[in-house]
């Protein structure tokens, strides 16, 4: 299973109830790559064959509905005329598990913890698969336990069980020590052929504004081999450590041609720590309004280009303006790191657990400055300045926001659009099928939305038509409200 840009894909939480876990004991190595060799490598044998071990293939079943269309016999009689020899019974559909998709992933601990992307374990419509085994490059086979996933970053963890002994597993890098030019190795299933290695170099660091995902994009390009099925799979580095998640690949066709992402494992890695010990990943929350830079806007403020987010607004009460950050400021790093657009605002914000402490780099009238800011998570943000989230009466279970900048930013909108947006689904609710958090709801009815509560007041008892923008794509969408 494997994701490609030129494809239109979404994947969607669905809130799992889970108890408070200890974090996984991992292995973690962050000393330097050797930059030169006395000696001439011919082969990557040995390092390869201490992490192929720890690579599964992830195999996925979901079960579906079908009517029985009766027996041979019986089909046979009814084409000629002749009543079956049992009814058939269309009512009561029969419940089959199929096969669904082939993916990969990797085993980070001794006790079976595997990280693989969210998109392996889901359907097409992003719900969960309802059957889940890995296989062992030795051919063993286990059944796999859905311990947690987050769609923001396309990270899952899954987690096996073998009384009789230790699994394999692999020992992590620090991706942010990764340069361009890194020798790179991806271990996977690609195309259902079974555990394949391919090598390659880091071709870019730190990707994003791809528009793979709808939250934190921050990608290791790699010109290794990846195909579908490679998703999930491991990105190793030349001492066979753990440096990325192969997830996804630029393609028209779907199939390699040289260009592929990886997950880093330090954002895979605090992912993971957060599922296993809460059962969700929250992120960091600044509490800006930004947009990103223009070439007038540069000229404006002085600027030689377009890199930075421009700070629109600022959220009372909020992490930001407790840092004392202001409109017209442009954001330039975050820790150090630089900031080209409001995505990668989002991405480098995102990346970070709340409470923690991150370095804003900041231009105020033309003077570069140095802000520390100490993050909240969003639902502290919510609860303490109403941020505009608001619940429909009418479709039970959907949360909405009116359109602003950060949504603009977050989902790619374009800026001349208005209505409103899809910011939460319950799980119970029974719109999840037909509704999408990031839709964008521009008429009801053909009356247009403006605020929130305009979705109540357009909607009628009955057969609805929603006109919602999604990926990139304006659509109809059909929704009964009782």
């Amino acid at each position: 299973m494997q994701k490609s840009i030129g494809l239109t894909i979404a994947f969607y939480i669905l809130p799992l109830a889970f108890a408070e876990k200890k974090a996984p004991e991992i292995v973690f190595d962050d000393s330097p790559l050797q930059v030169e060799s006395k000696g001439q490598i011919v082969s990557y044998a040995d390092t390869l064959e201490k992490a192929i071990p720890a690579v599964v293939s992830v195999n996925t079943k979901k079960i579906q509905q079908q009517y029985s269309r009766g027996s041979r016999e019986d089909i046979l009689r009814q084409l000629f005329g002749l009543p079956p020899l049992r009814p058939l019974n269309r009512e009561e559909p029969e419940e089959r598990i199929v096969p669904l998709g082939m993916g990969s992933g990797v085993v980070i601990s001794a006790d079976g913890y595997i990280l693989t992307n969210n998109h392996v374990i889901t359907d097409g419509r992003g719900d969960l698969v309802d059957e889940i085994t890995v296989e062992f490059s030795n051919g063993a086979t286990f059944d796999a336990e859905i311990i947690g996933r987050d769609t923001n970053t396309d990270v899952a963890v899954l987690k096996i069980e073998n009384d009789s002994e230790p699994f394999d597993f692999i020992t992590l890098a620090n991706s942010d020590l990764s340069r361009v030019g890194d020798i790179v190795f991806a271990i996977g299933n690609p195309l259902g052929l079974g555990h394949t290695v391919s090598s390659g170099i880091i071709s870019a660091l730190g990707r994003s504004d791809l528009g793979i995902l709808e939250g934190i994009e921050n990608f290791i390009q790699v010109d290794a081999a990846i195909n579908r099925g490679n998703s999930g799979g491991a990105l190793i580095d030349a001492k066979g450590r753990l440096i990325g998640l192969n997830t996804a690949i630029f393609s028209r066709t779907g199939d390699n041609i040289g260009i592929g992402f990886s997950i880093p494992i330090n954002l895979a890695r605090r992912v993971m720590e957060q599922l296993v010990t809460k059962g969700t990943f929250s992120k960091g929350f600044l509490g800006v309004q930004h947009r990103n830079l223009n070439k007038d806007l540069a000229e404006y403020y002085g600027l030689k280009n377009t890199q930075g987010a421009l700070i629109n607004d600022v959220v009372p009460n909020s992490a930001a303006s407790e840092a004392k950050l202001k409109s017209g400021d442009i954001v330039t790093e975050v820790n150090g790191i630089k900031v080209k657009s409001g995505n990668q605002l989002n991405s480098a914000i995102g990346q970070q657990a709340p409470g923690s402490k991150v370095t804003l780099t900041i231009l105020r009238d033309g003077k570069t400055l140095s802000k520390t800011v100490v993050l909240r998570s969003r639902d502290e943000e919510i609860a303490q300045n109403n941020l505009g989230i608001w619940k429909s009466k009418k479709l039970e279970g959907v949360s909405f926001s009116k359109l602003n900048d950060e949504l603009i930013d977050t989902y790619g909108f374009p800026d001349d659009m208005d209505g409103v947006v899809i910011t939460q689904i319950d799980r119970k609710s029974p719109f999840r099928e037909k509704l999408r958090v990031g839709m964008l709801i521009h008429k009801v009815n053909k009356s247009r939305i403006i605020d929130s509560e305009d979705i109540d007041e357009a909607l009628i008892k009955g057969v609805n038509a929603l006109y919602v923008y999604f990926q990139k794509n304006y659509f109809f969408v059909a929704v009964r409200v009782n």
